[in-house]
């Protein structure tokens, strides 16, 4: 991307993503999953889980961080690979694909990060605040950050055991300014992080590619789907063109 930045504001359709996860075995060696991560995608991933399974093929835009990390960890401690069929957003990002041995990321296909739990509790403050105003006690918000700052720790061990700067996540936290925000790295950038053995990583030439290409997932996505959909902003370029503003 030549601009230091483009934002690329769309109508993405999430409800064929947002919706239960769906496992899937392909064969002996291979998982597939398409949907949103969830609590109880945990038990269903493991019930489909074997020694055997070498690959996971994801279509994904996010969902539950605390959910999505045991699986990674899981992935992670079997040098599982992975292929992003189309799309893999914030906690898919963040840790499904972190996790894999190698990683793909076919042509008309993006990896979108998002935050994380780390950077999310440096502003303990104003998340504290924002939870009390919504009517959370005391015990509710401490139970809650229990919860987080053990997720967070899992998180660190996942990067570390990666080799993965945690910079990734920091700094996706502060260029995705709000939910609907996510930052599309192109490959020296992930690579400048420590993301290792990317064997196929496809990104639009252009802003005008880039353009087409998100035009294409909305379509995709929400081709004879409900009509729940997100205004979405999809922020494109290397740490560099905006770090040093």
């Amino acid at each position: 991307m030549r601009g230091l930045f483009l934002v690329l504001i769309c109508l993405l359709s999430f409800s064929s993503l947002s919706c239960a996860g769906d496992w899937k075995v392909i064969d002996r060696h291979t998982l597939r999953f398409e949907g949103s991560i969830k609590i109880d995608d945990i038990s269903k991933f493991n019930a489909l889980f074997t020694e055997d399974i070498k690959t996971l093929i994801v279509t994904s835009g996010g969902g539950d961080v605390l959910a999505a990390i045991p699986i990674a960890e899981s992935m992670q401690r079997q040098h599982v690979d992975i292929v992003v069929d189309g799309i893999c957003v914030s906690s898919c990002a963040n840790y499904f694909f972190i996790a894999a041995n190698k990683k793909k990321v076919p042509q008309e296909s993006l990896l979108l990060f998002h935050g994380g739990i780390t950077p999310m509790l440096e502003n303990k403050g104003k998340m504290v605040e924002e939870m009390t105003n919504a009517g959370a006690g005391p015990e509710q918000i401490e139970s809650y950050f229990k919860a987080w700052q053990d997720g967070a720790a899992k998180e660190r061990a996942l990067y570390n055991k990666a080799g993965v700067d945690m910079a990734l996540l920091h700094y996706s936290h502060r260029v995705t300014n709000d939910d609907s925000d996510f930052w599309a790295p192109p490959l020296a950038t992930l690579e400048k992080l420590g993301v290792k053995d990317i064997t196929e990583f496809w990104y639009p030439a252009s802003d005008e590619a880039m353009t087409v290409l998100v035009e294409k997932i909305h379509h995709k996505y929400s081709k004879n789907k409900s009509s729940n959909s997100t205004r979405m902003s999809i922020i494109s370029g290397d740490i560099e063109q905006w770090t040093a503003q």
